[in-house]
């Protein structure tokens, strides 16, 4: 009787790994993309990483402290956290936003629903989406070498022809873009000593990649794109993709448990982020399709799990209206529950996965035509804002940098089309300027400025705008009669100007206000 053995429930074979182990290693395979962040972006950048990690840690001590909860951030997840949240910020970024996007993180995301292992998505990119909300002006800026810039894959969207070149850039990380996602090689480098180490599994980075791949090679567009294959590699380079292949949907709380669900979430969220950027307005979508797939993941794991060893499979009986039926009968008539629901599942998502096809087919079909009328709107409003003009001819010019080289703080601005505008007899009767701001209250701002010989506004539409309902949406109203007549360097009254901005939108008035003396500023010196 003294020999007797104690078993212990299984697993009964279990693996050394710790969570500071885990967290360590993730941290380690982020090296490389700081250390690049750094060599191209400069030291600011590295005191958003060091501030970003501190303070995330700070904030869980605080909070675990005060519930009387044991403290636990030496296990490195706070740390590895406040680096994710870093890692999405643009260089620039005032330091007091991603601060405030680690105390989102931690508090809102992680802790109150029970700490590591209960969150229900990732915090950094529930976080990264807070700020995108809160934050848009911000959080859309981005530079490189001190000049802003939009990013390659705006560009791209925008239908800017993609080369070798650009696409070698976009791999090595000579872009502008957030802190930790412009080096594709460097975060490649960081996933392969994780996969080493075997700290992820590469099962949900290749469904991810591959499908999204598959999905933008057939949807994206790349028929306006003389190379199909590097449109596709530009597309996985850009953007927050291989961030958020490689170190984010492979999170062990927020991502399935077993490889058959690991391969769904894989293609769900690669078919999710397709959708976005290929349908969206934005030209990004991975944080969004991430957070969604951490959503469904406890509803794939509820159906796919793995066949517990020495359990017989159950059925359970349907009862039919034929009680003197054969028993072969009723043994027909046994279902599995399970596999019922398996069926369900896997029907709903082959109908999510058709109708994302027919909308790509949609799209296709329909946009020339859209493109044909947006056109079509423009040269409309280019003949508004100059009504003496007949013809516009694009005019080239390096006018981003001319812009840099004013002196004057005209904001984030994207500098569109410049065309000289001439009457029936060929002579030039001014200049009309396609331009738009990024500094809108919710969003972009795009306008198209006409400007007399005398370097004065003849005319101003709003092409596209996106403010708030009863007060930035006024702008065409109550700004746009504002700048005919006028020359100079406008500025609002509230800074020194002439012009009354909108009551309640000041924002919304000093962004179109400065876009439009920057094509003031650009028509003069053209």
């Amino acid at each position: 009787m003294e020999n007797i053995l104690n078993i212990s429930a299984s697993p009964h074979i279990r693996d050394n790994s710790s969570v500071r182990r885990i967290m360590t290693d993730v941290i380690i395979a982020l090296v490389p993309s700081v250390a690049y962040a750094v060599y191209h972006f400069g030291w600011y950048s590295l005191c958003v990483i060091i501030s970003c990690m501190v303070f995330s840690m700070l904030v869980e001590a605080c909070y675990q402290k005060i519930t009387g909860n044991p403290v636990t951030v030496s296990d490195g997840s706070a740390a590895l956290t406040g680096l994710l949240i870093a890692m999405n910020m643009p260089p620039e970024i005032p330091i007091a936003i991603p601060l405030i996007g680690c105390a989102f993180a931690i508090i809102m995301v992680k802790q109150i629903f029970g700490g590591l292992g209960y969150n229900f998505m990732n915090p950094a990119l529930a976080a990264r989406c807070f700020l995108l909300i809160s934050f848009a002006k911000h959080m859309t800026y981005f530079t490189v070498d001190g000049v802003s810039s939009a990013t390659p894959l705006m560009l791209i969207k925008e239908g800017t022809a993609i080369d070798k070149n650009m696409v070698f850039n976009m791999f090595v990380g000579n872009i502008g873009g957030v802190i930790g996602e412009t080096s594709a090689l460097a975060l490649l480098i960081g996933a392969a000593y994780l996969m080493i180490r075997k700290v992820i599994s590469p099962v949900i980075p290749i469904a991810y990649i591959g499908t999204f791949a598959v999905f933008i090679a057939l949807f994206g567009g790349h028929l306006m794109q003389p190379d199909i294959f590097m449109y596709v590699l530009a597309q996985l380079f850009g953007g927050g993709l291989m961030l958020g292949a490689l170190f984010m949907a492979t999170d062990y709380v927020t991502g399935p448990i077993t490889t058959k669900g690991r391969i769904i979430y894989g293609i769900f969220i690669g078919l999710l982020t397709g959708l976005f950027r290929v349908f969206g307005s934005n030209a990004e979508g991975v944080s969004y399709a991430i957070i969604i797939g951490n959503m469904i993941t406890p509803l794939i794991d509820k159906n796919i799990h793995p066949k517990a060893f020495g359990v017989e499979y159950k059925k359970e009986k349907v009862k039919t209206e034929n009680t003197n039926a054969s028993k072969e009968d009723n043994q027909e008539k046994y279902k599995a529950p399970a596999a019922v629901k398996r069926n369900a599942f896997i029907v709903m998502t082959c109908i999510a996965i058709a109708a994302g096809i027919a909308l790509g087919y949609i799209y296709q079909q329909t946009k020339d035509i859209i493109a044909q009328r947006k056109a079509d709107d423009t040269k409309a409003a280019y003949a508004k804002v100059c009504s003496d003009a007949k013809e516009f001819t694009p005019i080239n010019g390096n006018y981003d940098t001319l812009l840099a080289s004013s002196g004057e703080d005209y904001g984030n601005i994207v500098v569109g089309d410049v065309l000289e505008a001439t009457d029936i007899s060929g002579n030039t009767v001014g200049t009309v300027v396609d331009i738009t701001t990024k500094d809108g209250y919710g969003g972009d701002i795009q306008l198209a400025v006409g400007i007399n010989n005398e370097n004065s506004v003849i005319g101003v539409e709003i092409l596209s705008i996106n403010e708030t309902a009863g007060l930035g949406m006024n702008a065409e109203k109550d700004l746009v009669p504002q700048y005919p007549k006028k020359s100079g360097n406008l500025k609002v009254a509230k800074d020194g100007g002439e012009i009354q901005a909108i009551s309640g939108a000041t924002i919304t008035s000093r962004a179109v206000t400065n876009a439009v003396s920057a094509a003031l500023y650009i028509a003069e010196g053209k």
